[in-house]
């Protein structure tokens, strides 16, 4: 079979208008891959400033900072359902109370190499009732099924609005792809 290698980090992110934030990740793969070693989804620790007098327009320019090590080993027979990280980006208040900020995905390169990679996030935005609640009471907007999120098709009839950058360094080695005929440089 052949085996891709990642390792690297969830380096941290930036451009987002909150402070103490934390990441969940998920691996999302094929029904052809299987993972041979290491943990396939995972939680950052929170960063970033906790102070109330810190003004939105400077927070939206700090770089939170996650470091948070990705290692996994996988096999597969083929590329189709290629890996991709699922993203979600979490705020935590001074009450310890946790809300979503958004969403992102990104594809794991198939080229071999040092990558760096970017994850442009994204939140779903409701009807003016719900951009009201969010403002007011903090609530916002949770998508109900997973796959909204990774499904192309699916995601572009959402109404979203942009939010910020999650930043990742991975190392990507590809071994034994030749065997099953796929060329990897």
């Amino acid at each position: 079979m052949a085996e891709v290698f990642l390792i690297g980090q969830i380096t941290g992110g930036k451009n987002f208008n909150e402070n103490s934030l934390f990441c969940k990740w998920k691996l999302i793969i094929g029904s052809g891959w299987k993972i041979l070693e290491g943990i396939a989804e995972g939680q950052t620790q929170v960063d970033g400033s906790s102070s109330s007098s810190s003004s939105s327009s400077s927070s939206s320019n700090n770089f939170i900072c996650w470091s948070h090590p990705i290692d996994l080993h996988l096999v597969t027979k083929g590329i189709q359902g290629w890996p991709k990280l699922l993203i979600e980006v979490w705020h935590r208040n001074s009450f310890e109370q946790t809300s979503l900020i958004s969403y992102g995905v990104v594809n794991i390169p198939s080229q071999p190499g040092s990558k760096q990679i970017c994850c442009h996030t994204w939140r779903p935005i409701g009807s003016i009732i719900d951009r009201l609640a969010n403002i007011f009471n903090g609530e916002s907007l949770h998508l109900t099924e997973e796959w909204l999120i990774y499904s192309h098709e699916q995601r572009f009839k959402l109404h979203t609005e942009t939010m910020g950058i999650v930043c990742l360094d991975l190392n990507i080695v590809l071994k034994d792809f030749e065997k099953f005929g796929v060329e990897t440089h």
